[in-house]
C-alpha cells in the first residue's frame, strides 16, 4: 500500500526535501501514508484531523506543504490536497491503486541529513514552531530502543500517541523497523475495549493519562513493559505499575522534541528513588551554569544535550534557531551542535541526572 501511494506521489512531482500533510484518522492506511512520504524522498508533517481548523491551517501554511493527504478533509491553507478515500482498492494488505498492484515506487536518493518530518510544538509559550527532524536522528532512536527491548516487548506495541507528538515515532517507526507489531488505537483509553488488548506486550504514554487508564481498568496481563514520558513520573504511579505480576520494567524517559523524542533513560528500580536517569544511546549531557561551563557534582545548572538526536533547528526559524542550538565546545565525537533546553538538573552521585523543573 505504502509503494502504490509513493509511486503516486512521485508521479504528482512529490520530491526529495517537500513536505507533505499527513491528515487521515489513526488507521492502517495512515501509517501507510507516513511510509509512502519518506519513501517518495519527501518528510512528512502530522495534521490531525481532530485539532481545531485554525492550528491545521498554520501549520500546513509554515510547512509550506506540497501536498496533504486526507479523506476529504485536512489542512485549509490553499494548498493541495489528495483524498485517498478510494485510493487503495481491496482490503488490508493488498497494495492495488491507482497505478495497479505492481507499483513500486522510484528509489529516492534520500541523505541521513534530509529532512524526514516536522513536528510543532503546542504553542503554549507563542506561536507554534516546526521542529525540524532528520532521518538520522530517527535512525538514532530506533538504534537505542534496538538495545533496549527485546524482540518480546516489541511483540505488540500499542500506538495510542498522536503522530503530532514524537513519542509516535517511537511507537511507529522503531516498532515496525525492528519487526514488531503495531496496535493502533485512537488513543489510550481505547485500549480495554481494543479486540487485541490481549495482545499488547509493551505501552508508552505519559504518566496522567496512564494514572487515568489504571483507575478505570487494569493493564492487560500481556503487558510486559511501560514507558513513561512528556511529564515528572509520580513514585505512586511507579510503584503502581510495579505491583503489576506481568510488568517486568517500568521506563521513566525525558526528552524534548528537539533532541527525538528521548535523550535520557532510567529504568526504574522496584524500590526506591529514581530520577530521569542517563543520556541514551548517541546522546550526551552537559550540565552547564549561565556562562556555559560545566557545574560540578551535585549542583544545579541547566541541561544541555548533543549527539545523533539534536534536531536541524525550527522550520524557517534561523533566530530562534541561532539561540537555542549553539555550538557545542564540548564535542569530541562529531557533534557541533548542542540543544538548550531551559530545564534544570543536577548529576547524581552515581552519574545519573536529577530533573528540577524548568529554568
Amino acid at each position: 500500500r505504502s509503494d502504490a501511494l509513493a509511486a503516486h506521489l512521485q508521479a504528482l512531482g512529490v520530491e526529495r526535501g517537500d513536505r507533505v500533510g499527513i491528515a487521515l484518522p489513526r488507521r492502517i492506511d495512515m501509517v501507510a501514508a507516513m511510509l509512502a512520504v519518506l519513501k517518495a524522498g519527501a518528510a512528512y508533517v502530522p495534521l490531525d484531523p481532530a485539532y481545531p481548523v485554525d492550528r491545521i491551517a498554520y501549520v500546513a501554511r509554515d510547512a509550506d506543504l506540497a501536498l496533504v493527504l486526507s479523506l476529504g478533509c485536512g489542512g485549509d491553507g490553499g494548498e493541495g490536497r489528495l483524498d485517498l478515500s478510494d485510493f487503495w482498492q481491496g482490503p488490508p494488505g493488498l497494495g492495488d491503486g491507482p497505478r495497479g498492484p505492481a507499483a513500486r515506487p522510484a528509489q529516492a536518493e534520500v541523505a541521513a541529513e534530509d529532512l524526514a518530518y516536522l513536528i510543532y510544538t503546542s504553542g503554549s509559550t507563542g506561536a507554534p514552531k516546526g521542529v525540524a527532524l532528520e532521518h538520522r536522528n530517527a535512525v538514532a532512536l530506533v538504534r537505542w530502543a534496538e538495545a533496549q527491548f527485546p524482540p518480546e516487548d516489541l511483540a505488540g506495541v500499542l500506538g495510542s500517541t498522536s503522530i503530532c507528538f514524537d513519542l509516535s515515532v517511537f511507537e511507529i517507526f522503531a516498532t515496525l523497523s525492528l519487526g514488531g507489531t503495531l496496535l493502533l488505537v485512537d488513543d489510550l483509553f481505547a485500549l480495554p475495549e481494543a479486540p487485541f488488548r490481549e495482545s499488547v506486550t509493551l505501552v508508552n504514554t505519559v504518566p496522567t493519562p496512564m494514572t487515568e487508564l489504571l483507575r478505570l481498568a487494569p493493564l492487560p496481563p500481556s503487558v510486559r513493559t511501560v514507558c513513561l514520558a512528556g511529564e515528572p513520573l509520580p513514585p505512586a504511579l511507579a510503584e503502581r505499575l510495579h505491583a503489576i505480576p506481568s510488568v517486568a520494567q517500568v521506563w521513566n524517559l525525558y526528552g524534548p522534541s528537539e533532541d527525538t523524542t528521548y535523550s535520557t533513560a532510567c529504568r526504574l528500580p522496584r524500590a526506591g528513588a529514581f530520577n530521569i536517569g542517563r543520556p541514551v544511546r548517541g546522546t550526551q549531557a552537559h550540565v552547564l551554569d549561565e556562562r556555559l561551563a560545566p557545574v560540578p557534582p551535585g549542583m544545579a545548572g541547566e541541561l544541555f544535550l548533543s549527539g545523533a538526536g539534536v534536531a536541524r533547528g525550527y522550520w524557517n526559524r534561523p533566530e530562534l534557531t541561532a539561540e537555542r542550538f549553539l555550538p557545542n565546545p564540548f564535542d569530541k565525537s562529531g557533534a557541533p551542535v548542542m540543544y538548550r533546553t531551559g530545564d534544570r538538573v543536577r548529576h547524581a552521585a552515581d552519574g545519573s541526572l536529577d530533573y528540577l523543573g524548568r529554568g
